[in-house]
């Protein structure tokens, strides 16, 4: 292909008028974009056009499905919270009967055992203490930013 017939090529004919490419071009860039539990507002108004009372039929679906699922999220969390209580109590409490038993094992002079039960009862109740403080910073850091600290 010669250069001449390159640069036709990319013009526009002139039999087009700028009313004719103007709306081709409109119609080209003209692009809808909806999200959402509802339809957009036209397709809304449609729907009460052909079926009388759907537009309130399906706004009460959306709002069913949104307490629906608030409900679903606080129970969850309601859940959550619970495990994570009964999770601290046990783990306390193991902590305190291995302190308790290694406090025996020391008082019967069983020195290196009573340390070891001591150790070990002390030893996760501060890498949780540790783990979730660090966890709590890193939180605030990611909430409110450098500012947190």
């Amino acid at each position: 292909m010669s250069k001449k017939n390159k640069r036709n090529k990319n013009k526009i004919p002139e039999a087009v008028n700028k009313q004719q490419l103007q709306q081709v071009i409109h119609q080209m860039v003209r692009t809808e974009i909806f999200s959402g539990p509802l339809p957009s507002p036209d397709n809304f108004q449609k729907y009460n056009e052909i079926l009388p009372g759907a537009a309130e039929r399906i706004l009460k679906m959306a709002e069913q499905q949104g307490s629906h699922r608030r409900e679903l999220e606080k129970a969850a969390i309601t859940h959550d919270i619970k495990q994570s209580k009964r999770g601290s109590i046990f783990a306390f409490s193991l902590g305190v009967l291995a302190i308790v038993a290694g406090f025996i094992l020391l008082l019967l002079g069983k020195d290196i055992y009573g340390l070891g039960a001591m150790i070990s009862g002390i030893a996760p109740i501060l890498i949780a203490f540790i783990y979730q403080s660090g966890k709590r910073k890193k939180e605030r850091l990611q909430k409110y930013g450098k500012d947190a600290e």
